[in-house]
């Protein structure tokens, strides 16, 4: 008589890959995506977080130099719609 293997356990949630957050209304997993950022000539990537207030820059639109610039998480409920945007300040190792 042959068992089977135990099932392997589940990963642990990474920063590149966390647990996915419950919504505040309906208490249900969200699911995950991104805020879709089009720059010029409608070039597609993802959003992103800067500390501080918008400054104005004739050449690029928007002052950066100098900022903590954090990837964009974003989660939305499946049953209410409800959006949830997180960033998370990496780890000092992978920074």
């Amino acid at each position: 008589m042959s068992t089977a293997p135990p099932p392997a356990p589940a990963p642990e949630p990474t920063p590149a890959a966390p647990a996915a957050p419950l919504c505040a209304a309906c208490r249900v997993p969200l699911q995950r995506g991104f805020m879709l950022d089009l720059g010029y000539n409608d070039q597609a990537r993802a959003a992103e977080w800067v500390e501080g207030a918008p400054q104005p820059s004739f050449w690029r639109g928007l002052q950066l130099d100098g900022r903590l610039r954090l990837p964009v998480q974003s989660w939305r409920c499946p049953a209410c719609g409800l959006l949830a945007q997180y960033a998370h300040t990496p780890p000092a190792e992978a920074r």
